[in-house]
């Protein structure tokens, strides 16, 4: 069966899914598994708004369950050019995206600059929500976007595995990258784009790319 329930106000929203029903396996077991999908957020002003996802499974009839936890995130916004992230959250500053959980700041000097810094334990969700040592994940990255339709992005990263491990070159990774675009005002608004990402620890290109579209 399947049962969504949904609830809205002001300030907040929620939304639960569940999704169960009754079987027999292979071993003649009687199952009952549900899985449950639940979001939710608060959006109390411009300053301050939250969300958070998760999955919940549970069998009742063998009394296994499990969760995932996706996102629970704080988003604070003291002042205009500055933006604050706190919690698990999605992070995608330039390689791969990664779930952490840790702090991300964002500041907004002056347009058409961005600066963002992050730092965080970084999670697997399927394997395991709080594992002991996940290691540490840091970045930075520099943004521009300019007018023009020129963009560019400057990043780099530093993974370890462990996190008290000193060991660089077994245990960490540090990665700068680089993206570029600009978009021709011409008819069909060609946009050229270029990325490049090098590995500092293990000294070598991991990816060199370069295209062009037509809109």
């Amino acid at each position: 069966f399947l049962l969504p329930v949904s609830a809205w106000g002001n300030d907040f929203f929620g939304d639960l899914e569940l999704l169960g029903q009754g079987r027999e396996n292979q071993q003649g077991q009687r199952e009952t598994p549900f899985n449950g999908y639940l979001s939710g957020g608060l959006n109390t002003s411009d300053k301050l708004s939250g969300t958070a996802d998760m999955r919940f499974f549970r069998d009742l009839s063998r009394s296994l369950d499990d969760y995932d936890l996706y996102q629970a995130r704080l988003r604070f916004r003291p002042l205009e050019k500055l933006e604050i992230h706190l919690g698990r959250q999605f992070l995608n500053e330039g390689f791969s995206t990664e779930i952490i959980d840790g702090l991300k700041t964002s500041l907004f000097p002056d347009k058409p600059w961005e600066v963002t810094a992050y730092s965080g334990v970084p999670r697997s969700v399927e394997v395991g929500d709080f594992n002991d040592d996940d290691g540490l994940l840091t970045g930075l990255a520099v943004g521009f976007s300019g007018s023009t339709g020129t963009s560019a992005r400057l990043a780099a990263a530093w993974r370890k595995n462990e996190a008290g491990e000193g060991n660089l070159r077994q245990n960490d990774a540090v990665r700068l990258g680089l993206h570029l675009s600009h978009q021709v005002r011409m008819s069909g608004s060609p946009l050229l784009y270029g990325l490049t990402e090098f590995d500092a620890t293990g000294r070598q290109v991991e990816a060199a790319t370069a295209g062009l579209d037509l809109y």
